[in-house]
């Protein structure tokens, strides 16, 4: 793997520095192939130079495969740029050039070295621990208040029902309320012995109170 990548280097160094500079490319879309040959080419050198980096198990070795990686990627960088520049847009259709080439989509993807993540991964559980100490000096404060977050379409409903639920209960306990005061009254009504009256007793009271004359009329 590792000669099939210097092989690869050095013609993509014949190619972009060639002993007699070549001529403009006044074709756009000629153009455009070539960046994205190009492009591709440096990606595959530099898949196979971060696996050669990963398994090297020899310091130095590691060390110069460290800087040819960070190199290629450089270029990737560059060629990532003019792609962009030239096209106006972040991504790019390079189907011609995947089949010219015999790859799959899957090949375009950049690779992050192994080694950067580790970095990283240091860099960060350092931060980390400086964060840690910095909030250890201070004093203690209040712990913010979780906000609440919007309730799904499922607990909205729930809630909904269990509102519902509620009010039916208010409105029927007002009700047995009311039957349970009609039924007190009865009650209390029978046993002071007053005759409840009917319908045609009580209107024949009435016509009575209203046919007599009120005291101090002429």
């Amino acid at each position: 793997m590792w000669l099939e990548s210097q092989v690869a280097l050095k013609e993509l160094l014949a190619q972009e520095l060639p002993a007699t500079p070549p001529r403009p490319e006044r074709d756009r879309a000629a153009f455009s192939q070539g960046l994205a040959t190009l492009f591709l080419r440096y990606v595959q050198v530099v898949r196979r130079l971060e696996t050669c980096h990963d398994q090297m198990l020899q310091p130095q070795k590691r060390r110069m495969l460290r800087r040819v990686l960070d190199g290629a990627l450089g270029r990737v960088l560059e060629l990532k740029e003019a792609l962009v520049q030239l096209d106006r847009s972040e991504y790019h259709f390079m189907d011609h050039v995947l089949q010219d080439l015999k790859l799959t989509p899957a090949d375009v993807e950049v690779p992050v070295p192994k080694y950067f993540l580790l970095e990283r991964a240091r860099a960060l559980k350092e931060r980390q621990q400086v964060l840690a100490e910095i909030l250890a000096r201070m004093e203690p404060s209040q712990p913010p208040r979780p906000s609440r977050a919007a309730p799904s379409r499922d607990e909205a409903v729930r809630l909904v029902q269990r509102a519902e639920r509620l009010r039916q209960g208010r409105l029927r306990a007002r009700f047995m309320g009311d039957i349970r005061r009609d039924e007190e009254r009865e009650r209390l009504a029978r046993e002071s012995g007053a005759k409840e009256l009917d319908r045609e007793q009580a209107a024949i009271r009435i016509q009575k109170v209203g046919a007599a004359p009120c005291p101090g009329w002429a």
